[in-house]
């Protein structure tokens, strides 16, 4: 937020999410209340990833109506942290109910664009041989009408949507930089 802190910065617009804002002549995002993005995964007999879960959402402003990302959500006044909304979101829009720690891992913060002034937190969870219960959607139109589905990693690489990619790297970049260490002593 430092950039808030060191520049005048107007406020030309808020909704109930977010705020938009003027800084030396040019257009920002902030955020009011960041959103989680997660990742969910599974591991094949290897340990190695081998399905991503990706939502299908209706979503107008892109070509065809619809867009495939990750699962993203923002606080609810019930939530205590950041970590309740990511477990209800996931629940939510997937049907995962995990609340073991041990499946969760915390990927720190990303900046979804340069436009948007504030970081989201992210989140990778192992849904590995666990199985889905029914939706528990917010009632919201959007929810009810989105698909949850676990697609190849080839395919979810292939997605247009940069969080995939982003979070995918994130969460086993231990595998690029064990390869990479491997190939340095060969």
């Amino acid at each position: 937020m430092e950039l808030l802190e060191n520049q005048e910065a107007a406020s030309l617009h808020t909704k109930k999410n977010i705020e938009v804002l003027e800084i030396d002549n040019r257009l920002f995002i902030k955020q009011i209340n960041p959103g989680v993005i997660i990742l969910p995964y599974t591991l094949n007999k290897d340990k190695t990833p081998s399905e991503i879960g990706i939502l299908n959402e209706v979503f107008d402003a892109r070509p065809g109506g619809m867009t495939r990302t990750l699962i993203t959500g923002k606080p609810d006044d019930e939530d205590d942290n950041i970590f309740q909304t990511a477990v209800r979101e996931m629940k939510e829009e997937s049907g995962f109910e995990v609340t073991d720690l041990k499946r969760w891992k915390f990927l720190g913060t990303l900046y979804t664009s340069k436009l948007v002034i504030n970081p989201n937190p992210c989140f990778a969870v192992d849904i590995t041989s666990l199985v889905a219960e029914e939706r528990e959607t917010d009632g919201s139109k959007d929810e009810r009408d989105s698909k949850f589905e676990l697609i190849s990693i080839d395919e979810a690489l292939d997605l247009d949507d940069g969080l995939v990619s982003s979070l995918f790297i994130k969460t086993f970049k231990e595998l690029f930089i064990k390869n990479n260490t491997q190939d340095e002593i060969a």
